[in-house]
C-alpha cells in the first residue's frame, strides 16, 4: 500500500522569532491528547484530573483555544487533519514521533478559531499551510505531515512546496 507522507524527522524550523524565543522565554503551554482528553473551550491543561481544563483530544481543539504564540505538545500517539499556520506556533509530537498531521478535504484547523475560520470555511489544500510571511515562526517536532492523493502538496510555506512522496508500507 502507499502512502504519501513528508517526514519531519526532528524539527523544522521556519522565521525568526520562535526558535530563538522559545529558549528565553516560556511561550503558553496547550497539551493534546488524542487518547483521554476532551475538546471544550476551555481544555488544554496538562492533567487529566479536570476533563474540562485537561488536554484537548484534538490539534484543533487546542489550536483554537491558543491563538497565536503558543507551543502545544501532543502526548500521544495519534492522528490529526489538516492545519492553517497564520501565526507563530511550535507543535510537538511524543518522542516516538508518531502524530501525523494528514490532509483531508475538510476546513482546516485555525490558530485562535474554528476550523475552516482561517481560510473562509474552504477545504484544505495542504495537510500544513503556513501563511503568516514573516511572522509565521514555525516549529514542528516528531511529526510526520501526510498528502493524500487530493493534496496539492504535503506541506505549503510561501516561496516553498514540499511534495508528498510515494512511500511502500
Amino acid at each position: 500500500m502507499k502512502k504519501a507522507v513528508l517526514i519531519i524527522a526532528s524539527v523544522l524550523t521556519l522565521g525568526a522569532g520562535l526558535a530563538s524565543s522559545a529558549s528565553a522565554v516560556s511561550l503558553p503551554q496547550y497539551f493534546v491528547d488524542p487518547e483521554n482528553g476532551a475538546d471544550s473551550a476551555t481544555c488544554g491543561g496538562s492533567s487529566l484530573a479536570n476533563p474540562a481544563t485537561g488536554p484537548c483530544q484534538s490539534l484543533n481543539q487546542a489550536m483554537q483555544n491558543g491563538g497565536v504564540g503558543v507551543q502545544i505538545t501532543i502526548m500521544r500517539p495519534g492522528t490529526f487533519g489538516p492545519i492553517l499556520i497564520n501565526g507563530p506556533i511550535g507543535i510537538s509530537g511524543p518522542p516516538e514521533g508518531q502524530a501525523f498531521i494528514q490532509w483531508s478535504s475538510t476546513p482546516p484547523g485555525c490558530k485562535g478559531g474554528a476550523p475552516g475560520s482561517c481560510n473562509g470555511n474552504a477545504n484544505a489544500t495542504y495537510a500544513v499551510d503556513v501563511e503568516g510571511g514573516s511572522n509565521a515562526a514555525v516549529k514542528l517536532k516528531n511529526i510526520t505531515v501526510g498528502g493524500g492523493s487530493g493534496a496539492a502538496a504535503s506541506a505549503d510555506v510561501p516561496g516553498r512546496s514540499w511534495p508528498a512522496r510515494e512511500e511502500s508500507s
